[in-house]
């Protein structure tokens, strides 16, 4: 009858067991699941109180109590002196008032029984989810410990369940992987020097071309020449108006024929009237005067016509808008240039200007092939910015093509990357936000 009674007892006990662990793994959330173990493991661990630790050390949950608040003293003199303890602990272990300081193990007593067995909850790949502590009268026997150690395994196997395996770790490393992560690529920053560089529009200009300037005051009657075309010394370039030129210089013509003859009248006279020999002199200063002006006329009648006093290619725009268009004295009407002298011309915005020495590496990508860029070294940098047509101001710089490459045709445009002093790559990539935060507050 003895052996019935212990066989029921211990069918009960092993029912017991299987409904908590199935409940266990039915907890929804770490809430229910924390106040099942500290609530329900007392049916097969009895204690006067049971207490529930995260992996932080912070109180998931205590037994009796439906909600917690680890601002009270109790829980906050059980985090600074029992937590650190029970989450570095290897197993189950028990400990005492004693294994305390003295000033806080005078409130042992207040707070907790005689005996506090320390229960590390671990799932079944290790990871460490907290751990429960368990306030008994006196010691845990032997007898209990291996029916506490199923339940603590079916605990880690509930909470893996519920979180995945390696959620808690990664949930609580992720803030420091995180800062050491930036603190590295802050390092790196200042370590790496990179030089720095910055993108200008450009041009493929002609070096000292000649330029052709209008001669005279007046109309540019046509453009005799075309874009690009070659020229050879002493050929036509483009024609001035000279109608005007050509008809004061009839009336000129006139005029000199006319004191001409007045002359020779005069100097027939001369030898008997004494007032007409006075007049010799002066009719043959006019004269003189008269053939100054004809020579000027004459010299402005041949300078409009312009001819090349070089050879090259012409560089000009729209030849069809200079047709009937007025012109003044000096200014440029085209230019003739040595196609296989040329450089780049490059003009860099005042927001963009950094320091650049002189010989700078430039690469110019040409619209018409950004792939293969053209390499050269500074050789001219303005001081003063001056207007673009674009409205920004900007500072004219000037490239020499490295020797080697193929010549690029006059006129070709593209985007010159300039390089200047090795920085760091963390003031590479926050110069321009700097820049504009300090123009922003008016640093």
């Amino acid at each position: 009858m003895a052996d019935s009674n212990a066989g029921s007892a211990d069918l009960e006990l092993l029912s017991a067991l299987l409904g908590i662990e199935e409940r266990a793994r039915l907890r929804a959330t770490e809430k229910a699941l924390a106040f099942l173990i500290v609530n329900e493991t007392h049916l097969f661990v009895p204690y006067r109180q049971a207490i529930l630790l995260s992996r932080t050390g912070a109180v998931m949950a205590v037994s009796g109590i439906a909600s917690i608040d680890n601002d009270v003293p109790f829980l906050q003199w059980l985090r600074r002196n029992i937590a650190g303890k029970a989450l570095h602990s290897a197993g189950v272990a028990e400990l005492h008032a004693h294994q305390l300081p003295e000033k806080e193990a005078a409130h042992w007593d207040k707070w907790l029984p005689q005996s506090l067995t320390i229960c590390p909850i671990i799932s079944p790949a290790g990871d460490r989810f907290g751990a429960l502590l368990i306030g008994r009268r006196e010691p845990l026997d032997g007898a209990a410990a291996p029916l506490l150690d199923r339940l603590l395994a079916c605990y880690g196997h509930a909470w893996s369940a519920l979180l995945g395996p390696r959620k808690p770790s990664w949930t609580y490393t992720r803030p420091v992987l995180v800062a050491a992560a930036i603190l590295a690529f802050i390092a790196a920053l200042g370590l790496i020097h990179t030089p720095i560089t910055v993108l200008a529009p450009a041009e493929i200009v002609a070096v000292e071309p000649l330029v052709v300037r209008a001669p005279l005051e007046g109309v540019v009657n046509n453009i005799a020449v075309k874009p690009n075309q070659n020229v050879a010394v002493g050929d036509l370039l483009f024609r001035m108006d000279s109608k005007a030129l050509e008809g004061e210089l009839g009336v000129q013509k006139k005029a000199l024929e006319t004191r001409i003859a007045q002359y020779k009248q005069l100097t027939r006279r001369a030898l008997a009237d004494p007032k007409a020999k006075a007049q010799l002199p002066i009719i043959a200063g006019q004269a003189r005067e008269q053939e100054a002006g004809i020579r000027r006329l004459e010299e402005l009648v041949r300078r409009a016509t312009v001819r090349a006093d070089a050879a090259g290619a012409v560089i000009v725009g729209n030849v069809t808008d200079w047709a009937g268009r007025p012109a003044r004295i000096g200014e440029r009407v085209l230019m003739i240039a040595d196609p296989s002298r040329v450089e780049i011309e490059a003009w860099l915005p005042i927001a963009d200007a950094i320091k650049l020495p002189q010989g700078a590496a430039v690469k110019l990508f040409l619209n018409a092939d950004p792939l293969k860029p053209l390499r050269g070294r500074l050789r001219l940098l303005s001081y003063e910015a001056k207007p673009r047509p674009s409205g920004v101001m900007a500072h004219r710089i000037r490239v020499a093509l490295a020797p080697g490459q193929e010549t690029p045709r006059i006129g070709l445009r593209g985007t010159a990357r300039l390089s200047g002093e090795a920085v760091t790559l963390a003031y590479w990539i926050f110069r321009k936000p700097l820049s504009e935060v300090r123009q922003f507050l008016g640093l």
